[in-house]
């Protein structure tokens, strides 16, 4: 009779980081979402040279945010390598909680757009960190099912921001209740990650002698515990493979600014929607049917007869559903003049994009157990860079806030990016180890 092995410790941690995802995607979604709120609470009574004026300050700070980022993804990524990630979560954790809390505090509008750029520059240091915990945590033949469910914590954030804005009448002092209750989730995370967060299944105490053997013996590719790794800088941009992700990365993470970030305000100027009763709405349903997706696919991809498919198969299957279906969905959504339709095709955007995250994302963790970190870090802050070319693109193409062409190619660029992403990583992706992960 084959050994029961304990699990209970692995599956708290990776229920923490699903939390942890959660959190700072819910910090960083919020003053978005309030400040929309704000902006268009009058049902689009809005003069143009106000609508121009506050583009014109959002892109500013886009472009800000987007340098901040690139910096600190990459610091995160490094720091990952040879430093306990503990208790600079827990700090990031509650540095947001502060910021946000000061923000409710004072009741100041225009702070605002600072806590946008701030919370955003949080998030994008925690997810290198986070893609380093995984590789120390989540066993290779458990991946497909606890990183999808994992990363699928992103729609946990999302869904209650979104879908709080949906009821009664707006009122001036609604966004403050709304981000005084992302204070309260977050503090409680933080202290939640204090007590069973934790860098290593060596030093966990919770974690049995035999599960932490079990971890141990199934990550036959990450290095031991507080072993000091040399970052191979040379071998790691001198990997073909790395640029393959690379470039999947930048296609999704322009697909996801062009057309998920522009989601409310194209339905906005272009269909003449209500952002509380449509809006809203749409979006808030929309991740909560991502996160139910996400994690059945997990258990989908975990089981027979998908199990015994090779481990890119499925990396390729998911990212072209993930990428191709997506494309599809906005060219639906672009094409059609009926609001009602639209808003179902950009419903099947957001679902289609939950089955990215075991496709191109893991290939970090797949790459390099000791390195996925710093590899995260580094595409991101490329895709960052690139990204922060996305307003700049927009207002080329928009001559008024409600051209019709003008959104239409603009979303057109997305549409592109997403069935390249797919392509490229169809045709050129691998998930085997590098040789740089040796140390």
């Amino acid at each position: 009779m084959a050994e029961v092995i304990p699990f209970g410790g692995r599956l708290l941690v990776s229920f923490n980081m699903f939390l942890m995802h959660a959190i700072f995607s819910k910090m960083f979604i919020a003053p978005k979402i309030a400040l929309m709120s704000i902006v268009f609470a009058d049902n689009y009574n809005i003069k143009e040279e106000s609508i121009t004026t506050i583009i014109r300050k959002w892109n500013f700070l886009y472009i800000f945010e987007n340098f901040m980022k690139i910096i600190l993804s990459i610091f995160a990524g490094i720091w990952s390598v040879n430093n306990e990630q503990k208790g600079i979560i827990f700090g990031l954790g509650l540095y947001g909680t502060i910021l946000t809390y000061t923000v409710t505090w004072f009741n100041e509008e225009n702070a605002l757009p600072v806590l946008d750029v701030l919370t955003s520059a949080l998030k994008s240091f925690a997810d290198p960190l986070l893609y380093s915990l995984i590789a120390k945590w989540v066993p290779i033949n458990e991946q497909r099912m606890l990183v999808q469910f994992i990363l699928a914590g992103q729609n946990l954030g999302f869904y209650p921001e979104y879908y709080g804005y949906t009821s009664g009448e707006y009122h001036d002092d609604e966004w403050i209740h709304k981000l005084y209750v992302v204070t309260l989730w977050s503090m409680t995370w933080s202290i939640m990650w204090a007590v069973f967060g934790s860098d290593h299944p060596k030093p966990c105490v919770f974690v049995e002698k035999r599960e932490r053997h079990y971890i141990c013996e199934k990550l036959p590719f990450t290095a031991s515990y507080k072993y000091m790794k040399r970052i191979p800088w040379m071998k790691i941009f001198l990997s073909v493979d790395f640029y393959t992700i690379i470039f999947t990365h930048i296609c999704s993470a322009w697909a996801y600014e062009v057309a998920y970030l522009n989601l409310c305000t194209y339905f906005i100027f272009l269909h003449k929607l209500d952002f509380r009763d449509s809006i809203a709405n749409m979006m808030g349903w929309s991740h909560l049917m991502s996160l139910i997706i996400a994690i059945v696919i997990g258990f989908v991809v975990n089981r027979k007869p998908l199990k015994k498919w090779p481990t890119i198969r499925i990396r390729k299957l998911v990212n072209c559903i993930g990428m191709w279906g997506g494309a599809l969905a906005l060219i639906l959504m672009k094409v059609t003049s009926s609001p009602v339709l639209a808003m179902i095709m950009a419903k099947f955007y957001v679902i289609f994009t939950s089955s990215i995250y075991i496709g191109a994302f893991i290939n970090y963790i797949d790459f390099s157990p000791n390195f996925a970190g710093l590899l995260y870090g580094i595409g991101s802050a490329v895709a960052y860079f690139v990204t922060l070319w996305v307003p700049i693109v927009r207002d080329a193409f928009l001559k008024t806030h409600d051209d019709r062409n003008g959104w239409n190619n603009f979303m057109s660029t997305a549409i592109i990016a997403n069935y390249l992403g797919g392509l490229i990583y169809a045709l050129y992706s691998k998930c085997n180890v590098q040789r740089f992960n040796l140390v």
